[in-house]
């Protein structure tokens, strides 16, 4: 069967939610895979005979006692039968769902149709893991069955094409230099082939030029970092039982660059492949000169070994010259085979003093954890538990750092909690909130650009909100709008934040370019919501959703609200070179609704 390529709205949704959050994790090397028959069914389930009651646990036990079965359910495209669940909404939140395939067992989540876990078969628990875990362990999983069937990838996530829905994952994969469209489930270890694909002659030669660079990345190995002059540090390096991997070693070493040494650590199996490599530490400001002392404690209380590296780091000043020599912690968060560094984390534990030993460091990180975590805390408790966190995080040193990758919400919520749709967009609330406190304390003296801070504000959030909530109609909505809205006006407050202080030291090019850019991204947008007004839907030849009325009297109300408030926004910041940073907001929040 021939099927011409496909990108549906999923590949959105998973980019978008790639690029907001920022996580700073390290993913983990590919692994094989445990063999298909090594995976044992537990039962399986009768469509004619369900026990719902069960199926309920175990979802609960997975995602939440608040989750209920609401329903039967289906998917476009599939005969299987379905299973719906979701708790009760929050006011002004949508619930987030989860789909049970009746069939397979397998768990999806509702909006996006990521599959998350598999309640019938031994296999990874997905759902708990930020996007870059994800990411690594749907590839550990997936890369290997592609192979075996004989198939090529240019990366996997090159090759991802969309989530089905039903628990297959789509792919566009290569066979003697052809292409062709695959579906993987992950948990079955099914791979279903659809048959070759279609292409016109443009997308033909991107193929060809592709397919010189097809195969799979070779496996790091120690052996072929000694080969590029990695050094090893023999007396920080050790072998331990690292959670998940058995006993692994831990390797610390350097490379050399201009004479200096550059330190970097791995985690490394019995037969020298390389698992994973630790991220760096204070990356912009500090270089590590050398360790003081390595150690394996668990710093979050979920019961594995975090990685606690303390050593020396210099400063530099504007002639390449070392300013200062500091001791400084860090602690590595481990996460599904790979690990977390938080920024604000690590400066709690160095500013408190606490830094100069493994047992005060452990002592410190101990502190904190308790100002989080209530011991035995209900889930009607974490909502605390988050404001707790997000007081920790929301400091001066974060308005100073100025952007998102400091706070690192979703990788901070998975390290202290199980992370949810819910939970990501009721802290980005909280740190927006603090922003805009700052806000205004740092226009109280001057009260033109209190009112005009505030207008920019306004407008901002006004106009991304339309924004997403064009993307939400057109995607058909979903509880990972709410998300994506909340790091989006999130954003927007960090910006006027940086606008009311004069932080644009960084901002390239000029107001007139960024203003032009606008007129032109609004001007294409417009258009397309015209045509879909047009024809009271989104047509195309790979995706098609028709409007109800209240969707499509909603599309001419956001049409309208749009264009006076982009209007209103060029008005505002023409003649301020200062606005640049907030006009290029809104044109990247454009760019990414047109692409």
């Amino acid at each position: 069967m021939n099927r011409r390529i496909r990108i549906g709205i999923f590949i959105f949704i998973f980019c978008i939610t790639f690029s907001l959050m920022g996580c700073s994790t390290n993913n983990a090397s590919k692994e094989e895979s445990p063999a298909k028959e090594n995976i044992t069914t537990n039962e399986d389930i009768s469509t004619s005979d369900l026990d719902l009651d069960k199926y309920t646990k175990s979802i609960q036990d997975i995602f939440g006692e608040n989750i209920e079965y609401r329903g039967k359910d289906s998917v476009k495209g599939s005969s299987d039968e379905f299973l719906l669940f979701y708790a009760d909404s929050v006011e002004g939140l949508d619930s987030l769902t989860y789909k049970l395939n009746v069939r397979t067992g397998t768990v999806t989540d509702g909006t996006s149709g990521m599959p998350l876990c598999n309640i019938l078969v031994v296999s990874p628990n997905l759902n708990n893991l930020d996007i870059d875990s994800y990411k690594a362990s749907v590839e550990k999983i997936v890369s290997p069955l592609i192979i075996d069937k004989g198939y090529t990838i240019n990366g996997l996530f090159d090759a991802f094409l969309g989530f089905i829905g039903d628990g297959n994952i789509e792919y566009q994969v290569y066979k003697n230099d052809v292409p062709y469209v695959i579906q993987v489930e992950p948990f079955m270890q099914e791979v279903t082939e659809f048959g070759e694909v279609v292409t016109d002659v443009s997308d033909s030669e991107n193929a060809e030029e592709n397919s010189n660079q097809l195969g799979q990345d070779e496996e790091q190995t120690l052996e072929g970092l000694l080969d590029d002059g990695f050094t090893i540090i023999e007396e920080q390096s050790f072998w331990v039982d690292m959670n998940s991997w058995g006993k692994v070693r831990f390797v610390s070493g350097y490379f050399m660059n201009n004479k200096t040494p550059e330190l970097h650590f791995y985690i490394v199996s019995s037969n020298l492949v390389v698992l994973a490599t630790l991220p760096d530490s204070y990356p912009n400001t500090h270089e590590l000169e050398s360790v003081q002392a390595v150690s394996f404690k668990d710093m979050n209380g979920d019961g594995e070994k975090d990685i606690i590296i303390t050593g020396n780091y210099n400063t530099w000043d504007a002639t390449n010259t070392v300013a200062s020599v500091t001791t400084k912690a860090s602690v590595y968060f481990y996460s599904w085979e790979s690990f977390i560094q938080l920024p604000w984390y690590n400066d709690l534990l160095n500013d408190s003093g606490n830094n100069t030993s493994i047992a005060a460091i452990v002592k410190e990180g101990d502190k904190i954890l308790q100002q989080i975590q209530t011991p035995n805390a209900t889930s009607k408790e974490e909502e605390n538990e988050i404001d707790r966190l997000a007081s920790l995080i929301c400091n001066g040193k974060l308005l100073d750092a100025g952007d998102l990758g400091y706070a690192d919400l979703s990788a901070s919520l998975v390290v202290f909690f199980n992370s949810s749709t819910y939970s990501e967009v009721y802290i980005t609330s909280l740190v927006g909130d603090y922003l805009a406190e700052d806000t205004v304390r740092t226009v109280s003296g001057d009260k033109a650009l209190k009112v005009k801070s505030e207008k920019f504000d306004s407008l901002l959030v006004d106009i991304i909100g339309d924004v997403i909530s064009y993307n939400y109609i057109e995607s058909g909505g979903g509880t990972i709008w709410s998300f994506i809205s909340s790091y989006a006006v999130l954003d927007a407050k960090f910006t006027v934040n940086k606008y009311v202080k004069g932080i644009t030291l960084n901002d390239q090019g000029n107001l007139r370019s960024s203003l032009s850019s606008l007129s032109t991204n609004w001007s294409e947008l417009r258009d397309e919501i015209q045509i879909v007004i047009k024809d009271k839907g989104f047509k195309s030849d790979d995706y098609s959703v028709d409007l109800t009325e209240d969707e499509l009297e909603e599309m001419v109300d956001l049409r309208l609200r749009l264009d006076n408030n982009i209007k209103s926004l060029t008005k505002l910041a023409a003649n301020d070179e200062k606005a640049k940073i907030l006009v290029d907001v809104v044109n990247d929040k454009l760019e990414i609704s047109m692409n």
